[in-house]
């Protein structure tokens, strides 16, 4: 989201955001898509180019607002990324782990940059699953891959996600 190559580039129809202050989905979305369909050579630019192509923004909620499901069309096969829904991170760690072992790629709503929504991917779990700091996600806003970790306040159970497989 905040890589020089495509963070001032305006996301979506908007006038006045770019990918770099309001592309925390599109670039969540670019992450799970490459880690499941590899064969996509995709950045978070050529995301949003597509999805302005492609009626993947839903510009009746904002000029810059993901159809979330839209991206799974990117990768042209069904075996790819496949949208399942919306819903809310388990309340055990038990019930996350569940999802992970199914296959299931999990972008949360972190609540790091309140008010404004912002979206994270949850990247797996080490260890056995069985503690809230066994998962940990990525933060597209951060300048550096960094490791967080489920339930440090931004990212808790109940909050909301969007789920693909």
């Amino acid at each position: 989201q905040v890589n020089n190559q495509w963070k001032s580039y305006p996301i979506g129809f908007s006038q006045t955001e770019t990918i770099g202050t309001a592309g925390c989905a599109i670039t969540s979305a670019n992450m799970i898509l490459m880690a499941k369909s590899p064969w996509v050579c995709a950045t978070p630019s050529l995301v949003n180019s597509w999805l302005k192509s492609n009626q993947g923004y839903d510009t009746a909620m904002c000029s810059y607002c993901l159809k979330w499901a839209k991206p799974t069309e990117m990768d042209g096969v069904p075996s790819g990324l496949n949208w399942k829904g919306f819903g809310t991170l388990p309340s055990t760690p038990a019930g996350l782990k569940s999802k992970i072992d199914s296959g299931r790629f999990i972008i949360a709503r972190s609540t790091r940059w309140t008010p404004k929504p912002h979206w994270v991917v949850i990247r797996g779990y080490t260890g056995t699953g069985q503690y809230w700091w066994d998962f940990s996600y990525w933060d597209p806003s951060d300048s550096s891959p960094t490791f967080r970790w489920v339930n440090d306040s931004y990212v808790v159970p109940g909050c909301e996600t969007r789920e693909y497989d």
